[in-house]
């Protein structure tokens, strides 16, 4: 077995605010087992301790590799030292992948040769696993001597695990915040030393559903051909070109507190979601 984890970033600041990052990642897992069941080794149950058992061999692997790509720009500025700006441009990409194997073979003439290739094969299996998403971001965030704030952004986001008319969503997201405690008319020497008001609205997507979800599958299935039966392939879904994502919208309005040096803080929140477009199997009748 072999697994490996890494991830190289690098950073470049082209003049005061504005900076460019990029970072690779990835995790690798491989593995390779082979077993061997000697014929020394007796049947099971205690009449068939002095029978020598027929041989099973079973050699399997598989491995992984998942890798993600992240671009970001990112600029801060702040004017006559009341207004600080902040906008964020980022870029991704992943992709997974999954590759396994297995055989069993048996009637070994003897124990000399203990690899699949000296015996029978009499099953066997594989299989494979892939799924890739792409994403962009813009964010833009604004502040007013700390009192006022605000925040909008917006999100795509393409995954293949969706049909191919639909597999991009688009995930907008805003927020403001009141921080009355920065005003002026607020006594210093408080028991309430802090107070926010806040609220926001956006919406949030969920690709969590199988990788062949939208794919049309193929099953084995039993065939009759001149009144013998004939082992074959049949269709075990269909294709669904319009499956998408899975969205949340939601909102909420907050309160914050702080007494006494902010020493206890209170958070109270309101909030609303309601999900659409739910990714659920049903069985088709």
């Amino acid at each position: 077995r072999m697994a490996i984890v890494g991830k190289v970033f690098a950073e470049i600041e082209f003049f005061k605010g504005l900076t460019y990052n990029i970072s690779f990642g990835g995790d690798y897992y491989g593995s390779h087992n082979d077993t061997y069941r000697s014929s020394e080794l007796p049947l099971l149950g205690q009449k068939y301790y002095d029978t020598k058992s027929n041989p099973i061999a079973y050699s399997s692997s598989g491995f992984y590799f998942n890798w993600l790509i992240e671009n970001k720009v990112n600029y801060n500025t702040t004017i006559n030292e009341d207004h600080s700006l902040n906008l964020v441009l980022v870029q991704s990409a992943q992709k997974e992948t999954y590759k396994g194997n297995n055989v069993t073979a048996t009637d070994f003439p003897n124990d000399y040769i203990q690899t699949i290739g000296g015996g029978t094969v009499t099953k066997g299996n594989s299989d494979k696993t892939q799924w890739s998403i792409a994403s962009y971001l813009a964010r833009a965030q604004y502040s007013y001597k700390g009192k006022y704030m605000a925040s909008a952004a917006i999100r795509a986001d393409g995954s293949s695990r969706f049909g191919k008319n639909n597999r991009w969503g688009m995930f907008p997201a805003v927020s403001a915040a009141y921080r009355i405690s920065n005003e002026k008319f607020w006594p210093e020497k408080f028991v309430v030393n802090q107070m926010k008001i806040r609220g926001s609205w956006g919406m949030n997507g969920n690709n969590s559903i199988s990788t062949n979800a939208a794919i049309g599958l193929m099953g084995s299935s039993n065939y009759s051909i001149g009144g013998s039966l004939t082992n074959g392939f049949a269709p075990s879904s269909i294709d669904n070109k319009e499956l998408g994502w899975e969205k949340t919208h939601s909102w909420n309005v907050g309160l914050d507190l702080g007494f006494f040096d902010n020493r206890i803080t209170l958070a109270a929140d309101y909030y609303d979601k309601t999900t659409k477009d739910l990714l659920y199997q049903v069985s088709v009748p």
